[in-house]
């Protein structure tokens, strides 16, 4: 059997995983009032991280965040999970910018023979 470095459960929960901890009910109480929670003062002075960090815990920052999961993200899950690319195959700017146009092109065809299938 095979374990995660360290533990000596084989990196399975309590219960083989079937069962939820009592940590779960606050933990899902805590992100409802983070959710609900007025949105906190921006700090002084603060770095490109704390200024970002503050920004997503806005409502605003939070609903422009959100909007990954419609816009870039789906893409590029397709493109690794159904066309099976996960890594270049050639070296250098202009090579990679080539295999690059030919991954989008393939991705771009196959939205088309999908749109012509639904009409």
């Amino acid at each position: 059997m095979l374990q995660r470095a360290g533990r000596g459960d084989g990196g399975l929960p309590a219960g083989g995983g079937q069962q939820r901890g009592a940590g779960d009910a606050s933990r899902t109480i805590r992100r409802i009032t983070e959710r609900f929670a007025p949105a906190p003062l921006p700090p002084g002075n603060p770095t490109p991280i704390e200024a970002m960090a503050h920004r997503l815990k806005t409502p605003e920052g939070r609903n422009l965040y959100a909007l990954r999961k419609q816009t870039p993200e789906p893409v590029f899950g397709i493109i690794k999970a159904v066309l099976g690319f996960r890594q270049f195959l050639l070296r250098g700017f202009d090579n990679v910018r080539g295999e690059w146009n030919l991954v989008t092109m393939a991705y771009n065809v196959k939205r088309l023979f999908a749109f012509a299938g639904a009409a």
